[in-house]
Protein backbone atom coordinates (compact mmCIF):
# COMPACT_ATOMS: atom_id res chain seq x y z
CA UNK A 1 0.00 0.00 0.00
CA UNK A 2 1.12 3.40 -1.19
CA UNK A 3 1.99 6.03 2.21
CA UNK A 4 -0.68 8.25 2.41
CA UNK A 5 0.50 11.96 2.65
CA UNK A 6 -1.33 14.49 5.02
CA UNK A 7 -3.89 16.89 2.84
CA UNK A 8 -5.29 18.41 6.03
CA UNK A 9 -3.91 20.13 9.02
CA UNK A 10 -5.86 21.23 11.70
CA UNK A 11 -9.39 21.64 9.32
CA UNK A 12 -6.73 23.38 7.07
CA UNK A 13 -6.00 22.64 3.77
CA UNK A 14 -1.67 22.49 3.54
CA UNK A 15 -1.99 24.70 0.84
CA UNK A 16 -4.23 26.90 3.01
CA UNK A 17 -1.86 26.75 5.65
CA UNK A 18 1.32 27.79 3.75
CA UNK A 19 -0.29 30.68 2.37
CA UNK A 20 -1.20 31.55 6.36
CA UNK A 21 2.82 31.04 7.43
CA UNK A 22 3.60 32.88 4.05
CA UNK A 23 1.43 35.71 4.92
CA UNK A 24 2.77 36.02 8.55
CA UNK A 25 6.14 36.11 7.54
CA UNK A 26 5.79 38.77 5.16
CA UNK A 27 3.63 40.60 7.24
CA UNK A 28 6.37 40.47 9.85
CA UNK A 29 8.97 41.39 7.59
CA UNK A 30 6.95 44.42 6.77
CA UNK A 31 7.07 45.54 10.80
CA UNK A 32 10.63 45.04 11.25
CA UNK A 33 12.02 45.92 8.08
CA UNK A 34 10.17 48.62 6.01
CA UNK A 35 10.54 51.59 8.61
CA UNK A 36 13.95 51.39 7.68
CA UNK A 37 13.25 51.16 4.20
CA UNK A 38 11.78 54.18 4.39
CA UNK A 39 14.15 56.37 6.56
CA UNK A 40 17.64 57.57 6.03
CA UNK A 41 20.29 55.50 6.95
CA UNK A 42 22.16 56.21 9.90
CA UNK A 43 19.93 59.44 10.35
CA UNK A 44 16.99 60.74 12.50
CA UNK A 45 14.12 62.23 11.00
CA UNK A 46 14.87 65.70 10.07
CA UNK A 47 12.68 68.53 11.94
CA UNK A 48 11.94 71.95 10.34
CA UNK A 49 11.83 74.87 12.63
CA UNK A 50 10.14 77.77 11.13
CA UNK A 51 11.05 81.12 11.37
CA UNK A 52 8.71 84.56 10.75
CA UNK A 53 9.34 88.51 10.56
CA UNK A 54 8.26 88.33 14.57
CA UNK A 55 11.62 86.31 15.32
CA UNK A 56 13.96 88.60 14.20
CA UNK A 57 16.93 89.67 16.11
CA UNK A 58 16.24 86.04 17.84
CA UNK A 59 18.98 83.32 18.66
CA UNK A 60 17.57 79.63 17.77
CA UNK A 61 19.12 75.96 18.31
CA UNK A 62 18.80 73.70 15.62
CA UNK A 63 21.00 70.21 15.29
CA UNK A 64 22.70 69.23 12.09
CA UNK A 65 20.56 68.22 8.95
CA UNK A 66 17.55 70.33 10.54
CA UNK A 67 16.23 72.43 8.30
CA UNK A 68 15.06 76.34 9.13
CA UNK A 69 12.06 77.46 7.30
CA UNK A 70 12.05 81.53 6.86
CA UNK A 71 8.94 83.19 6.21
CA UNK A 72 8.51 86.29 5.78
CA UNK A 73 5.85 88.66 3.83
CA UNK A 74 6.47 90.57 0.56
CA UNK A 75 5.03 92.46 -1.89
CA UNK A 76 7.29 91.71 -5.63
CA UNK A 77 5.38 93.85 -7.64
CA UNK A 78 5.93 96.70 -6.26
CA UNK A 79 9.74 95.60 -6.78
CA UNK A 80 10.83 95.45 -3.34
CA UNK A 81 11.76 91.95 -2.41
CA UNK A 82 14.06 89.79 -0.03
CA UNK A 83 16.97 89.31 -0.33
CA UNK A 84 20.12 87.00 1.41
CA UNK A 85 22.70 89.59 2.84
CA UNK A 86 24.48 86.92 4.89
CA UNK A 87 24.11 83.31 4.30
CA UNK A 88 27.32 80.83 5.68
CA UNK A 89 27.39 78.34 3.35
CA UNK A 90 30.14 76.61 5.68
CA UNK A 91 27.08 76.00 8.45
CA UNK A 92 23.60 76.37 6.26
CA UNK A 93 22.63 75.23 2.70
CA UNK A 94 20.10 76.89 0.96
CA UNK A 95 18.10 73.82 -0.45
CA UNK A 96 14.79 75.66 -1.59
CA UNK A 97 12.87 78.97 -1.97
CA UNK A 98 9.10 79.51 -2.89
CA UNK A 99 6.20 81.77 -2.93
CA UNK A 100 2.85 81.29 -1.51
CA UNK A 101 -0.40 83.52 -2.32
CA UNK A 102 -1.68 84.59 1.30
CA UNK A 103 -4.96 86.79 0.27
CA UNK A 104 -7.66 84.78 -0.44
CA UNK A 105 -8.26 85.62 -4.03
CA UNK A 106 -5.12 86.37 -6.57
CA UNK A 107 -5.08 90.25 -6.58
CA UNK A 108 -2.87 91.91 -8.30
CA UNK A 109 -0.44 93.71 -6.28
CA UNK A 110 -1.79 91.74 -3.14
CA UNK A 111 1.45 90.42 -0.76
CA UNK A 112 2.51 86.92 -1.50
CA UNK A 113 4.70 84.79 1.33
CA UNK A 114 8.37 84.12 0.40
CA UNK A 115 9.79 80.80 1.59
CA UNK A 116 13.06 79.86 1.67
CA UNK A 117 14.54 76.65 3.48
CA UNK A 118 18.22 76.41 4.61
CA UNK A 119 19.89 73.08 6.17
CA UNK A 120 22.14 73.07 9.03
CA UNK A 121 25.04 71.29 7.82
CA UNK A 122 27.99 72.00 10.55
CA UNK A 123 28.29 72.50 14.21
CA UNK A 124 28.97 76.31 15.02
CA UNK A 125 27.30 79.76 15.23
CA UNK A 126 26.09 81.79 12.11
CA UNK A 127 23.85 84.52 11.55
CA UNK A 128 21.14 84.97 8.88
CA UNK A 129 20.72 88.13 7.57
CA UNK A 130 17.89 89.06 4.90
CA UNK A 131 17.31 92.74 3.42
CA UNK A 132 14.04 94.00 1.61
CA UNK A 133 14.74 96.18 -1.01
CA UNK A 134 14.03 96.88 -4.92
CA UNK A 135 18.03 95.35 -6.20
CA UNK A 136 18.03 98.44 -8.72
CA UNK A 137 18.05 100.31 -5.34
CA UNK A 138 20.47 98.53 -3.76
CA UNK A 139 20.16 96.71 0.08
CA UNK A 140 22.13 100.70 1.56
CA UNK A 141 17.81 101.33 0.63
CA UNK A 142 16.27 98.40 2.35
CA UNK A 143 13.13 99.02 4.00
CA UNK A 144 12.74 96.30 6.26
CA UNK A 145 15.64 93.72 7.99
CA UNK A 146 15.69 90.09 8.85
CA UNK A 147 18.61 88.47 11.25
CA UNK A 148 18.73 85.95 13.15
CA UNK A 149 21.37 83.69 14.84
CA UNK A 150 21.38 80.52 14.16
CA UNK A 151 23.53 77.68 16.70
CA UNK A 152 24.27 74.56 15.53
CA UNK A 153 24.80 71.31 17.64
Amino acid sequence: MAPRFRTHCHGLSIASARRGLHALVIGIFALICLPCCLSPCGSSEEKIVLVTQEDAGKTIEVAIGDVIQIELKGTPTTGFWWHFTSLDNTYLDLVNKDTRQISPRQMEGAPIMGIWQVRAQQAGTTTIAMAYYRTWEGYEKAQRWFRLTVQIR
